[in-house]
């Protein structure tokens, strides 16, 4: 074999290796580029043509600002110049395309050296992070609808609010909320895609609606005709299923099979806690506000039932000192008042609803001469060390 020969293998060999790099940047789904130290594309696979929109020979000319916002030029130098520096940067950005479209971009890039060691240019990677960025849009937007759930003043307010965030902020085209009543699940809301009766109630041992109810656990279903405990009440392909804990369920589904995500679970997951929560804030100031309507009715009563023979006592005092004075005739007569304070205390905590928040600590020793003083003292005698101290008392 001649040099020739060696010559014509080695230039085959390297054609081949040459032709597999090509073709293996190529089948990568993230755009794969080359820069010089001026910023031109020196290479780029086919996925950069499929995304941007240009052709071979337009990218060709085409320098790495032609693709990025001029709000960002500043910032993408500044990362280009410090990769060239440092040897390795991740940016993110949004990528022009040619029909004008901006799609959110993550770059990363390494330097391109020669055999002497002199930076060349950079190489890396543009990877479309839309579906991330859309996540994180709709974490915001989950995180505002918490906010809008405070001003809710009834249950099916929730209900109905929730729907419409699955609608608008996960973009589920079908879903309905589901309460437990009875052993069987009630559709309470719907979207508007559901025609009225187009679901109808189950029992809460039927279908993934009832196991999640059961079980509490949520259920993603991308192929809904082939598992064996569905009972679909349409044409559906796919199912998500969250439990509302113990009220009922959320379900959403759609007529394709394979619809539905991880991120869609952990962002309807994230939905429902919100709408539970709101439900449990409403059951306790429901709570509240009946325990509040009972201590007042109960104020009421006291009060009227206690004031009358005060107020009879009082008068019979006054008549009394007209007849004789005595110290018990005073002494009776601030026990009295002291009742009669204690009765308008009761009706004003009863009528705000205010409990008992802030503890003071008092003097045991005068407050039980206080007591004493309205005692009646014929043959008891009391006695107390003043210097003892005494903790909370402890609730229940």
């Amino acid at each position: 074999m001649t040099n020739a020969d060696n010559l014509d293998d080695l230039d085959h060999a390297l054609e081949e290796e040459a032709e597999f790099l090509e073709h293996a940047v190529d089948v990568l789904d993230d755009i794969f580029y080359v820069l010089d130290p001026n910023g031109d594309l020196r290479h780029w696979n086919t996925r950069a043509v499929a995304v941007t929109g240009y052709s071979d020979a337009e990218l060709a000319e085409m320098n790495v600002v032609d693709f990025l916002p001029a709000d960002e030029l500043s910032r993408i130098e500044q990362a280009l110049e410090e990769t060239m520096r440092t040897g390795e940067g991740v940016i993110e950005s949004e990528l022009l395309t040619a029909d004008g479209d901006r799609i959110p971009y993550e770059f990363t890039g390494s330097q391109v050296t020669d055999s002497d060691g002199d930076v060349i240019g950079i190489a890396g990677i543009g990877r479309d992070i839309s579906p991330r960025k859309e996540y994180e849009h709709q974490l915001t937007a989950l995180h505002e609808f918490v906010n809008e759930l405070t001003t809710v003043d009834t249950v099916d307010d929730v209900y109905s609010r929730t729907i419409q965030a699955s609608e608008d902020i996960l973009e589920f085209d079908l879903s309905i909320i589901s309460i437990e009543d009875d052993g069987v699940l009630d559709p309470t809301a719907t979207s508007s895609g559901i025609t009225p009766g187009g679901v109808t109630e189950m029992s809460v041992d039927e279908g993934i609606g009832g196991k999640t109810y059961r079980t509490g656990r949520t259920f993603l279903i991308n192929d809904l005709p082939g598992h064996p405990d569905a009972k679909p009440q349409g044409p559906y392909g796919s199912l998500l299923s969250v439990p509302i804990g113990d009220y009922g369920n959320f379900q959403a589904v759609s007529g394709e099979s394979g619809a539905f995500e991880e991120s869609d679970r952990q962002l309807a997951e994230l939905l429902i806690t919100h709408t539970e929560n709101a439900i449990e804030r409403l059951s306790r100031e429901r709570q509240l506000e009946r325990q509040t309507e009972q201590l007042e009715k109960f104020a009421q009563v006291a009060s009227h039932d206690l004031r009358n023979p005060l107020n009879v006592a009082q008068g019979r005092i006054e008549l009394a000192r007209d007849e004789t004075e005595s110290e018990h005739l005073s002494a009776a007569n601030k026990a009295i008042d002291r009742s009669l304070s204690l009765i308008a205390d009761l009706l004003t905590l009863a009528r705000e609803g205010k409990t008992v928040d802030t503890l003071e600590t008092v003097a045991l020793g005068e407050t039980a001469s206080r007591c004493w003083g309205t005692s009646i003292q014929r043959r008891a005698t009391s006695s107390w060390n003043p210097s003892k101290r005494f903790g909370q008392i402890p609730d229940g």
